[in-house]
């Protein structure tokens, strides 16, 4: 009797060009909308444009491997977080990045449909979702359009909601981010603050479910502004203190106001913003007190540009971001 398979396991449309792999082993890595697109532009990504397709969906989502082959590499990627790569048996590969959790290593063979990973949000991520490429070669810089892969199973991403509408917060959403998908720019995360002042005290805290308004335009009518505070912008790096600049490396990582206030924090209570702070326990030293300054790489124990970076890739690779460090940093009083 025939057998029916869920719908998280929908059979693509078409096949990896110039395969001989079936269409019915051809499957969607993950069902759920793709909120940002291969080609999109934007100043976000080290190429200019989006080198892959972003699937939103759930920590935890159960990710399969869209056709058969090798894993070729399943362990940190940098910007992309945890990630695997696959070398399918035509020659192309097949990476999927921002990951919580692996279910097969480098050197497995795998078949279509088989599940791989768990979905995340680790590395340069501003929250939950599957980021998926297809390859002419193993690394990065050899990205093609998955269109052809992916044919008509892919549902379009929700259009972004029209000025003089509402917003409402997704998991993972700084003011900039919204600002960028609902105003073109995500500098204007400023007035869209603005529109809300009576619904967010603080420009670096909102949360999910939280419904915002969408500014008309220049001359849209916003409550009574209170005094404004003086954030540092997310998107303009900033001289002077160690704590602006810190903000300003975090600013230059693509780092959004919410993950630059959970570094605030844990900084200020790891080490006051003292660059030479040691605990004299531990040997943890530095603005981030994660390390003795023997165990850091060269250079990073004296530079407070490299604290910050080297801060962000060991959060983002151990907890997924620094909000995740900072919770757990709350509940531990370490990290």
């Amino acid at each position: 009797m025939p057998t029916h398979r869920k719908v998280a396991a929908v059979v693509l449309g078409a096949v990896l060009p110039g395969a001989a792999v079936s269409a019915a082993h051809a499957v969607s890595p993950v069902d759920g909308t793709i909120t940002t697109p291969f080609g999109q532009a934007g100043h976000m990504w080290s190429s200019g444009k989006h080198t892959g397709v972003d699937f939103a969906v759930p920590v935890g989502t159960p990710v399969k491997a869209a056709a058969s082959g090798v894993v070729i590499k399943s362990g940190p990627g940098g910007a992309y977080g945890n990630e695997l790569v696959i070398k399918h048996d035509n020659g192309q590969y097949t990476q999927y990045a921002h990951l919580s959790a692996f279910r097969v290593h480098q050197g497995a063979h795998v078949a279509g449909g088989d599940v791989v990973a768990l979905s995340g949000n680790t590395g340069n991520s501003t929250g939950p979702h599957l980021h998926f490429e297809l390859r002419t070669g193993p690394g990065y810089g050899t990205a093609i359009d998955p269109a052809p892969l992916l044919g008509k199973t892919v549902r379009p991403a929700t259009p972004a909601p029209s000025a003089g509408g509402r917003y409402t917060v997704k998991t993972g959403d700084t003011l900039g981010d919204i600002a960028r998908q609902v105003l073109g720019d995500k500098s204007q995360w400023r007035k869209l603050y603005d529109a809300n002042r009576d619904r967010v005290a603080d420009p670096n805290l909102i949360y999910p479910g939280q419904v915002l308004r969408i500014p008309a335009g220049e001359g849209a009518t916003a409550p009574a502004p209170r005094p404004k505070p003086a954030i540092p912008s997310p998107d303009k790096p900033i001289t002077g203190s160690v704590k602006e600049r810190a903000a300003a490396v975090a600013a230059s990582l693509g780092k959004g106001a919410g993950e630059i206030a959970a570094m605030v924090q844990i900084i200020e209570r790891e080490s006051s913003w003292n660059p030479r702070a040691v605990n004299p326990s531990s040997g943890a030293c530095g603005l981030v007190q994660s390390l003795p300054c023997s165990k850091l790489p060269q250079g990073v124990g004296t530079s407070v540009e490299g604290q910050i970076r080297w801060f962000f890739n060991y959060v983002d690779q151990r907890y997924g971001s620094a909000r995740q460090a900072l919770a757990f940093w709350n509940a531990n009083k370490w990290y």
